[in-house]
């Protein structure tokens, strides 16, 4: 020990640390061997014994070295085992230990730390006299977060919690000395000097007793003061670090630690709380009484924290006093303008939900909170606080005339949040069940009443709280959603478009349309492929006009989903299992797309109805019939009633089934179809496959469904052409929506039989939408690519004609200056008629001639490496497929009723009109047609300078169609001995573009005039020289970019040396052009200049032309 003493005494701090070290490891041994005396294995050693260990450290003053002029941070790190030996056995006073708290005062954060670090350590063991001392020091002076974290330990000190321990223990004797008593009872016959020995021994216990009463006592005084000191901090600091975590420890002392103290300050605490002045923020003292009342139990003489607030109740009536509380704190902090307003109330609203957690709320204490968060509310956040609280009144807090109060106070309020609208959709819930409108059974709603209370509360609101519109429209369609016979659901909807096309200018109002008919009708608006056009033919023997008509469907569809959205458009409506589709000899499969027949344009789908299930519910009856002849208990009807009541499934069969199988035990038979209900069900049906399908033909003849689709197509159309007419964008993109989406208007069908002899009524109305409608309708109805059936051909004859020869046509042609729209549908009308009429005028080889000048649009959209455009006459188009379909088409339908008829249509006028809205394919298509067919119109003005603009277009599309028509009208022109081309060329030199079919044009034009004289074309060979000499590097080795302008300058150039033969090209720039193609200047990212195949090609062309010179 000398040694490590020695050690310890020099002046190298490692050596210093080593003593200090191997004396923690003695004491550590002492302690060590001490222990195993008791085992009577101990080694017999004197530095192996704790007195002897304790001696040395006292009498050579190891505590002074540590803590005295020699003091240094890493010894005293290290000295915690040193200080806890010499405490525990007494030799450690209390100058001593205050010489260590002092050590640290002034001195480096990292010394306070340790000191505070040691002290905290060595709280466990403090006396109760040394922690009285410590912390009377400790409030001399500034308290810190160290002083804190001491106090905090104390709740570990084994004196101040030796009450809990004392009250274990008590409860342990008492048990044992009621053993004692009891076994005495039982061997009275013991020895009298047993009796004295027991009379001292409680002599002794009860000396104990009063020792520990004292000392009790003195702990209890001992941790009041601790809490209240901690809770001075609180009052002096309250915003502070330091404050805030005083408080906190002053709450885990209190209900964890010093558990004897919670009901003082439950009593305390309450009687503060309502108290007019409070030392602390009330908020404290919440904090604090929900924690004691949370804590763990038994809490004096209450068991539960239910008996705690009824006591507190009927003590302090604390439900109403702190309402009052609540309103005096609220405006205490509105005139503070506190920023922490909003979080202080919602404080109060859970306080008062936590005393409110075995009890409901009245209606009057309702009133005051309605008063305090709702009409005083400050913003709306504060009123959302109190709605989302009492907004879920399944939670049954509140009693039936709270409820009351609160559904009419929401109902009469002038403006509603979120939160608030919430809530009242809850109430509505609510009073339905009530009320008997609907059922609640496991969190299933049923309504048994199209009559629901409330729903016009909220139509109401729908209409005049805009925002809240897409919140309701989830509450709409959920009640559409819920359980509900047919008949219900079908008063609903028309409740529903009752009062959408009622408000129908609210925004929200076309949206739920759309959302209904995506939700409840199959349709969903998303992109699932390319949009394809088919025709619709209904073969049902019940079907009703129109049989035939057009749709829009995406390729990408479902079939069953497209089965939906035919059978909505069917006259009468069908469901998709009640119909087949027929296409192309095939029979569409349900679970396939429309993809996988490879749907497209031009498509006729043949709708055919399924059979009936006479055969199969015939075998159905038998199987029931069977059954009922087992033995089946009298009061069979009230078991199975009240399983369904229950269980919720109507299936009578099913529910007798499951009876049978459970021996007709009711409550066996509930629980297993509550357990596995469905997989019951769906056993029961693939063993009775008839089941299914029987129950939905009874539920056909019970009751039909009633669309959305239908209604508003067959009600409420002429709203929706009201509402495109005000030219409001988002608005009318939301009403082409759902015209797409429902079925043809049945009116407009039987306006159209009605005008076979006058057709002002359909063609001649003042919504330019509605006359679009009319119009499409009319087109599907005049057009049709094959007829295979003869009653269909002579209708369609019969309509044709009698559209033709009863004016029809005419106030068509007179309706030329309406929106492009409806003028490519009129023209696509009179091209039914100008194709069959030019048929009956044409030889047999001008007919395919005249053919070729209907596939413009096939000619545009032709893909070409090399696009050459020229005339629709001399081009050569991949013929398409024609359906294996034999009929009559359109063309054979009229062609015959022009073999002895003129059609008699104002020429001039028509092309005139139809010159000042160029630009359409269907516009180009018959200004061609009608050249061809009457050449003399030929001399007519053209609007030039509008198709450069075209040519000029960003459009791809309609570059060329334009580029088509002008090559296609000169090469008419051509052939008629009339030269357009001069005119035309005129204009479009001047043209600048940065596209290559302007140039194309020109070259085109070049190669089929005969005089140049109009126009320099050795200045013109030069400029386009001059440019392709200038032009920067445009096509990039790594990106797909084209150099269209140079393309089109070089097929140009081309075409001018080959109608020229006098303009002469210089032979640099040739070497130039060689370059462009060849030259790679050690440069691979950057050259050849010319790198895309078609630049390279014209360049080529050139070449070999200026070769053949």
């Amino acid at each position: 020990m000398s040694v490590y003493l020695q050690c310890f005494r020099c002046t190298a701090l490692e050596k210093r640390i080593y003593g200090l070290q191997q004396f923690c490891d003695k004491i550590n041994t002492a302690q060590s061997n001490e222990f195993m005396s008791q085992q009577q294995y101990y080694i017999n050693d004197e530095w192996y014994k704790n007195d002897n260990v304790l001696k040395y450290i006292v009498d050579n003053q190891v505590f002074q070295e540590l803590f005295g002029e020699k003091a240094h941070f890493e010894l005293m790190k290290r000295s915690f085992p040193i200080i806890q030996f010499l405490y525990l056995h007494q030799k450690l006073s209390k100058d001593e230990i205050l010489s260590i708290l002092r050590l640290g005062k002034g001195k480096h954060e990292t010394w306070d730390n340790m000191i505070s670090k040691l002290l905290t350590d060595l709280a466990e063991i403090l006396s109760l006299e040394d922690v009285e001392t410590l912390i009377q020091n400790i409030k001399q002076s500034q308290i810190d977060q160290n002083g804190l974290n001491f106090i905090k330990s104390l709740g570990r000190n084994k004196y101040l919690r030796q009450d809990l321990e004392n009250q274990n223990n008590r409860m342990g004797n008492n048990n044992n000395n009621d053993n004692f008593i009891k076994q005495n009872e039982r061997s009275s016959g013991k020895r009298k000097y047993e009796q004295f020995d027991t009379d001292y021994k409680e002599i002794e216990q009860n000396k104990n007793e009063t020792i520990e009463q004292f000392d009790n006592d003195r702990a209890i005084q001992l941790k009041s003061q601790i809490v209240e000191f901690l809770l001075n901090i609180v009052h002096e600091q309250p915003s502070t670090e330091i404050g805030q975590s005083a408080f906190q420890i002053a709450i885990n002392l209190i209900c964890h630690q010093f558990k004897s103290l919670r009901q003082q300050y439950l009593l305390h605490g309450f009687s503060n709380l309502i108290a007019q002045e409070q030392p602390l923020p009330v908020c404290n003292y919440i904090t604090v009484l929900q924690k004691i009342i949370s804590s763990s139990y038994p809490l004096a003489e209450f068991n539960n924290s239910r008996d705690v607030l009824k006591w507190i109740q009927d003590k302090y009536d604390i439900k109403l006093n702190f309402l009052k509380v609540m309103g005096r704190e609220k405006l205490k902090l509105i005139k503070r303008e506190s920023k922490d307003y909003l979080q202080t109330i919602e404080q109060f609203v859970k306080f008062y939900e936590f005393l409110h957690q075995d009890s409901k709320i009245t209606r009057a204490q309702l009133m005051i909170l309605w008063k305090l968060l709702v009409e005083n509310a400050r913003c709306i956040e504060e009123k959302d606080l109190f709605f989302n609280w009492v907004g879920d009144v399944n939670k049954k807090f509140l009693d039936q005339e709270a409820i009351e109060l609160l559904f009419i106070s929401t109902i009469k309020s002038s403006s509603l949040s979120q939160q608030m609208l919430q809530c009242l959709t809850n109430l509505i819930l609510y009073f339905n069940v009530q009320y008997k409108v609907m059922k609640l059974q496991y969190d299933q709603y049923t309504i048994v009443d199209a009559d629901i209370i409330g729903l016009q509360v909220l139509w109401k609101i729908f209409k005049q709280q805009v925002q809240l519109g897409p919140q309701l429209q989830q509450f709409f369609i959920k009640l559409l959603r819920f359980k509900q016979q047919q008949t219900i659901l079908n008063q609903l909807k028309q409740q529903y478009l009752v009062q959408l096309f009622n408000q129908i200018n609210n925004p929200n109002s076309l949206s739920l349309i759309v959302k209904l008919l995506e939700e409840f009708e199959g349709y969903q608006l998303i992109e699932q492929g390319e949009k394809v056009f088919v025709t619709i033919d209904n073969k049902c023997m019940d079907a009703m006009p129109p049989k035939r008509q057009d749709i829009q469907l995406l390729s990408g569809l479902p079939v069953l989903q497209a089965k939906q959205i035919i059978g909505q458009k069917l006259n009468p409506s069908l469901k998709p299992d009640e119909f087949d589709i027929f296409c192309r000899g095939t029979l569409f499969d349900d679970n396939k797309t429309l993809k996988d027949y490879k749907v497209n344009q031009k498509l006729t789908f043949v709708i055919s109805k399924r059979e009936n299930l006479a055969d199969e519910i015939n075998a159905y009856n038998n199987t029931t019939n069977q059954i009922s002849n087992e033995y089946v208990p009298n009061d069979s009807d009230e078991r199975v009633q009240e399983i369904i009541n229950i269980v919720q499934i109507q299936d009578r069969d099913f529910i007798i089934s499951v009876l049978k199988e459970k021996n007709w035990q009711v409550d066996n038979a509930i629980c297993d179809i509550l357990d596995r209900g469905e997989q019951l069900l769906q056993e029961y049906q693939q063993k009775n496959p008839q089941v299914k399908k029987q129950q939905k033909a009874v539920m056909k003849q019970q009751t039909d469904e009633i669309s959305f689709a239908s209604l508003i197509s067959n009600n409420y159309i002429n709203q929706l052409f009201i509402l495109l007419n005000e030219g409001n964008h988002e608005q009318s993109t939301k009403v082409w929506s759902i015209l797409q989406m429902i079925p043809r208007n049945k009116e407009v069908y039987e306006l159209i039989e009605q005008s076979q002899t006058d057709w002002c009524n359909l063609l001649m109305v003042d919504n330019k939408y509605k006359l679009q409608y009319h119009l499409q309708i009319l087109k599907e109805q005049l057009q049709c690519d094959y007829i295979e059936d003869q009653d269909e051909y002579e209708k369609r004859k019969a309509l044709r004609e009698n559209f033709l020869f009863q004016g029809g046509l005419k106030l068509l042609l007179i309706q030329l200056d309406n929106p492009i729209e409806i003028l490519t549908i009129i023209l696509d009308i009179f091209q039914i008629y100008f194709l069959a009429y030019s048929m009956s005028r044409l030889r047999m080889m001008n007919q395919n001639e005249f053919l070729q000048l209907l596939r413009l649009k096939q000619a545009v959209q032709q893909k070409d490496e090399d696009p050459k455009l020229c005339s629709l006459l001399s081009i050569q188009l991949q013929k398409q497929e024609k359906p294996n379909i034999q009929g009559y088409d359109e063309a054979q339908l009229l062609q015959q009723v022009f073999f002895n008829s003129e059609l008699e249509v104002e020429w001039n006028v028509l092309l005139e009109s139809l010159t000042q809205r160029i630009g359409v394919e269907q516009i180009y298509t018959n200004i061609l047609c009608i050249l061809y067919m009457k050449p003399e119109l030929l001399k007519l003005e053209l609007p030039i300078n509008r198709l450069v603009e075209l040519l000029n277009s960003a459009n791809e599309e309609q570059r060329k169609l334009t580029a088509y028509f002008i090559l296609t009208l000169q090469d008419i022109g051509k052939r008629n001995g009339v030269n357009l081309s001069n005119d035309i060329l005129k204009a479009l030199i001047k043209g600048e573009t940065q596209y290559d079919e302007l140039y194309l044009v020109i070259a085109g034009l070049i190669g089929q005039v005969n005089d140049l004289t109009f126009f320099d074309t050795h200045q013109l060979a030069q400029q386009i020289i001059s440019l392709i000499l200038n032009r920067q590097i445009m096509e990039q080795r790594f990106t797909e970019n084209e150099d269209k302008l140079l393309q089109g300058n070089l097929l140009l150039l081309t075409s001018l040396l080959q109608v020229d033969k006098n303009i002469k090209v210089d032979i640099q720039f040739t070497k130039f052009l060689y370059k462009c193609l060849f030259e790679m200047n050690n440069d691979y990212y950057i050259y050849p200049v010319y790198k895309r195949k078609l630049t390279r090609k014209r360049v080529f062309q050139f070449v070999i032309g200026i070769v053949q010179r």
